[in-house]
């Protein structure tokens, strides 16, 4: 790995490798063992196929692979490997054989086999269905028992599995193309991957209804299998094989589209210490964001939240308080409790958010709060008493899933919310960009469940600050790209402000009024203090989206859709455009109507230089014509005469 590894990702860990293999109108990746971005005709299938191998607490092992063997003709490719998962307390070897033709068939088997008994949630097969073209389509179920039905991938996102008990899926990919996915070994079950903001539909083994964790015997052998088979429904069907390459956007600018969302910054228990504060007081200052966000529970100390109370001096921003009440006893008496606390510690909130405790935790749609009379709009209602004056919100202080499987109560609220969080299944860099393609879906689904109301994008990060699946986060020591990990390198990597960026491009196409992005400092931080202080890029990115709060929007129309993610606002007489590149290669855009622009570039020759310089971001740009290339990851700002 090279030091261009490090401004890119924040670490010298190495990334997946990849190749793509061919079989006519059939291609794919291959990449660690698992199958991604399977096509026909150039049209993307399957997103993925994996084995993969979870603890007792949801952590995937690493894939240890070893005897990789790859064979290529012209008529079509074989694949086989071994692999190994294992911890001190338990171990299971596993082989795999991949075998691909021209004619549209696909066979993916694994054998597996406990050395030992072995504790896990789920080991086997996952498939992966992608959304373009699959959400709300047609799908044909056949089940364990060899009957048939016919149904449809959601279109809202689904709460709950919506299809069990299955063998094979069945749907249209091409005009008078189908494939057919079979599954074997077990009963498979479909979930509505969007959920954690994964752009996919995933089917698994092993119901969730059966007991997990669960054991598989030492020593007991278990196959599975995953098979495709492509069909041409129609005579006149045609697949024309798409080559993969390089093509150039255009952005156009349309008429003036609502206002651009309020940025918050947020600080946590971890991050509310006044020494560190104080010693990032110029950038910090120099964000401006508009909002920070705070967490108040029964055990938050009142040097923490005399630490809310400096940043929220520091910044001039209003507070957006996130409660957490026990709910133990009287949560009129928590509540009174908890806000007393915060008024003594100088902290006074313009906005507040009422979660119960157990709520932190994922539970079934429906789940009423033991102990808590009255439910949720009860405890709204106290929450406007005694915060007065304050914006009261809804929602999930964890991630979409726990919003959409137990939504707010109607008309309680002033506006609604919940976080996303892009590690939760996957953390290699391309799965965790493509979870920005779930976020149009995730945003629809909130205004159809919650029409009308103002809508906070929570304390969100690519690290996983909170998590209601298992005990906490995964621990990451080596900083590599761990699924579940508070810390994550890429937040302090170009990719990170890629990200941030394009994350909020989404956020503003779907009318969000307030977006949450990183801490001050810390794992999930913009601005770093050791050896010395420094700003990471994301810190840039999130200056520009702060810059352009509240901004009149401008909307976009960019032709093809592609690897660049776009934003506009107008600001007096200019317009300015954000730009992202989401992928590790260089991108080109031309900006339609604009002879030259002032722009400026956040990539790897720049990065050092706005890592040194807080007011890097509000620098003037250099002038260039108006059409564009960006490197790896990098971020810029054009401005229009």
């Amino acid at each position: 790995m090279s030091p261009r590894d490090l401004v890119l990702f924040g670490t010298t860990s190495a990334g997946a490798v990849t190749r793509t293999l061919r079989a006519g109108p059939l291609s794919l990746v291959l990449e660690e063992g698992q199958l991604r971005r399977i096509c026909w005709g150039g049209r993307e299938a399957i997103r993925g196929i994996a084995f993969l191998v979870r603890n007792d607490n949801w952590g995937t092992y690493p894939a240890k692979l070893h005897n990789v063997h790859v064979d290529e003709s012209a008529n079509g490719f074989r694949i086989s490997y071994s692999g190994h998962c294992h911890d001190d307390r338990q171990a299971l070897q596993y082989t795999a054989q991949i075998t691909a033709d021209s004619q549209g068939n696909l066979h993916f088997e694994c054998t597996l086999l406990p050395t030992t008994d072995f504790t896990t949630n789920r080991a086997g097969f996952i498939v992966l269905h992608p959304l373009h073209g699959v959400a709300g389509q047609p799908v044909t179920v056949l089940h364990t028992d060899g009957t048939t039905t016919q149904s449809h991938f959601p279109k809202h996102i689904a709460p709950a599995q919506p299809l069990f008990d299955i063998r094979a899926l069945t749907h249209e990919v091409l005009p008078g193309v189908t494939v057919t996915c079979t599954m074997e070994g077990d009963a498979f079950e479909l979930e509505d991957q969007r959920n954690w903001s994964d752009a996919s539909f995933k089917t698994y083994v092993r119901p969730l209804a059966k007991p997990y964790p669960y054991v598989l015997p030492a020593h007991q052998e278990q196959v599975q299998s995953v098979a495709l088979r492509f069909d041409q429904t129609t005579p006149t069907a045609a697949v024309a094989l798409t080559i993969e390459g390089p093509t150039e956007q255009t952005v156009r600018f349309g008429p003036q589209a609502g206002t651009m969302p309020a940025f918050a910054l947020t600080v946590d228990h971890e991050g509310a210490n006044q020494g560190t504060l104080a010693s990032v007081e110029r950038p910090l200052r120099l964000l401006s964001p508009q909002w920070l966000v705070g967490r108040l529970t029964a055990d938050s100390r009142s040097e923490e939240l005399r630490g809310l109370a400096f940043a929220q001096s520091l910044t001039q921003a209003q507070l957006w308080l996130e409660v957490v009440v026990p709910c133990r006893g009287s949560a009129q008496d928590e509540l009174h409790h908890l806000a007393e606390a915060a008024r003594q510690a100088g902290l006074q909130p313009g906005a507040v958010t009422v979660t119960p405790e157990a709520l932190l935790k994922t539970v079934p749609a429906g789940y009423a709060v033991p102990g808590l009379e009255g439910g949720m709009p009860r405890l709204l209602q106290i929450a406007r008493r005694e915060f007065p004056g304050a914006l009261i919100g809804a929602g999930s202080a964890a991630y979409f899933t726990e919003f959409n499987r137990n939504p707010p109560p109607a008309g309680a609220y002033d506006f609604v919310t919940h976080t996303t969080c892009p590690i939760i299944h996957a953390a290699d860099d391309d799965s965790v960009m493509e979870t920005l393609q779930a976020l149009p879906w995730i945003f629809e689904s909130t205004a159809h469940l919650c029409a009308a109301a103002p809508y906070w994008l929570g304390p969100t990060t690519i690290g996983m600050r909170h998590n209601p699946y298992g005990a906490g986060p995964a621990q990451n020591p080596l900083r590599a790209r761990v699924a579940m990990a508070k810390e994550d390198p890429r937040q302090r990597g170009l990719f990170g402000a890629a990200f941030y960026l394009a994350y909020a491009a989404a956020a503003a196409r779907g009318g969000l009024a307030v977006i949450a992005f990183c801490d001050p400092t810390g794992p999930l931080g913009v601005i770093g203090t050791q050896p010395s202080v420094q700003v990471w890029p994301a810190y840039h990115a999130c200056k520009w989206l702060a810059q352009a709060a509240g901004r009149p929007r401008v909307s976009l129309d960019t032709n093809p859709a592609g690897p660049i993610e776009c934003l506009a606002y107008a600001e007096g007489n200019h317009l300015v455009l954000l730009l992202a590149n989401t992928t590790g290669s260089s991108q080109t855009i031309h900006i339609e109507g604009a002879d030259q622009v002032s722009l400026a570039v956040l990539d790897e020759t720049s990065a050092a230089a706005a890592s040194a310089d807080a007011a890097w971001s509000l620098h003037p740009g250099r002038t260039t014509n108006a059409t564009i290339t960006l490197s790896a990851y990098a971020v810029a700002r054009a401005i229009l005469p």
